[in-house]
């Protein structure tokens, strides 16, 4: 999941300096904040569990998590001067406007990865949302059947969509595209 992510944002680092480039302003936000929001919402949730451990993994995540955060602070800083300035001063020394702009970085990873990661989460946040639990509750068993490209795409973010999602039991099948997710019994409130 980390090198995928990096490899969208490789891509959208691409597009963004070519519409720069071309004086496209809005096409260069639009790419950016794009990414940025889906970096928000399903990366860091995918990550988060494992970049709070130790290890390689958790290691890889938060190599991920930091430069994923300098390269998009660095390409919104344009756009949102002091925002910028202020979220880099918080765990970088001197001005975001004195540093490069960001580059690709040419990480190989397959793309695919973090968006069917993602798709994965959106459901299981779905089902949570529709069953009016709380996205901490965990999920008793969840099936995930999908084309062959996209089953093998899931399995190498299987581990990540396991501990986000709480999920005790996936399983990940080829087949006619379709997501079965059982929620566990909430567990009683503490006193």
């Amino acid at each position: 999941v980390d090198r995928s992510m990096l490899a969208q944002l490789d891509e959208v680092l691409v597009e963004a300096t070519a519409a720069y480039d071309d004086y496209d302003y809005t096409r260069a936000l639009d790419r950016i904040e794009t990414f940025f929001w889906h970096f928000c919402d399903d990366y860091v949730e995918l990550v988060k569990g494992r970049a709070y451990g130790d290890g390689p993994a958790a290691e890889s995540a938060k190599a991920a998590l930091a430069t994923a955060l300098s390269a998009l602070q660095r390409a919104l800083a344009p756009f949102l001067a002091f925002v910028t300035e202020e979220a880099w001063s918080w765990w970088q020394e001197g001005s975001i406007h004195r540093q490069s702009w960001p580059t690709p970085q040419g990480v190989d990873g397959d793309p695919l990865v973090f968006d069917v990661a993602a798709d994965a989460m959106t459901q299981v946040r779905k089902a949570k949302t529709e069953a009016q639990r709380s996205l901490r509750n965990k999920v008793a068993s969840a099936t995930i059947t999908d084309t062959p490209e996209r089953v093998a795409a899931l399995r190498a973010a299987e581990n990540d969509i396991r501990e986000a999602g709480s999920i005790i039991e996936l399983t990940i099948v080829e087949g006619e595209p379709a997501f079965d997710i059982v929620l566990a019994d909430p567990e009683p409130k503490q006193p």
